[in-house]
């Protein structure tokens, strides 16, 4: 059975950056369940994958545009540290995330996740962290079948005995 648009789908992977770098992987583990055709993987691995089989084993390469996107320079900034309450000054840390207001859309907000702490300065990011990176996938296509109808309609996958109440 080929995957395509509402298979239920089951892959094993490796993400690396350019560098060889290992960001992710799925082995030693349970493979990734994915609902082919409703977005749930990056656009570039969802195509790649689009016509394979179970027992594929192949190497795909990721543009960022069809990843995670290329990186906005409006969602990083600088906060003063007195923008934050008192009590989340003492325990700011590289990698936490705050909510702040979305520079692109003051009605909205996003999510900052602090990539340096300098001074009196917050230094944030609201870009995803793989944003600007090529990804590197070796994937394994593992299971393919084809989607319950309840699968489809709630848009994801039920493994493991899963089932809404």
């Amino acid at each position: 059975m080929k995957i395509e648009n509402n298979k239920a789908v089951a892959v094993h992977y490796r993400l690396q950056d350019a560098d060889g770098i290992l960001l992710d992987t799925s082995r030693g583990g349970d493979p990734l369940w994915y609902l082919h055709g409703h977005g749930q993987l990056v656009r570039g691995v969802e195509r790649g994958l689009d016509g394979h089989a179970v027992g594929d084993k192949f190497e795909l390469v990721v543009s960022a545009e069809d990843g995670y996107g290329t990186a906005d320079p409006r969602l990083d900034g600088a906060f003063p540290m007195s923008a934050f309450p008192a009590s989340a000054r003492k325990n700011l840390r590289v990698g936490e995330e705050f909510q702040a207001p979305d520079p692109r859309d003051s009605k909205k907000k996003v999510v900052y996740r602090v990539v340096d702490l300098v001074g009196e300065h917050v230094h944030a990011s609201a870009n995803h962290p793989l944003a600007d990176v090529d990804l590197h996938f070796d994937l394994e296509v593992v299971e393919v079948r084809d989607a319950t109808p309840e699968e489809i309609a709630h848009g994801h996958v039920h493994v493991h005995g899963h089932h809404h109440h």
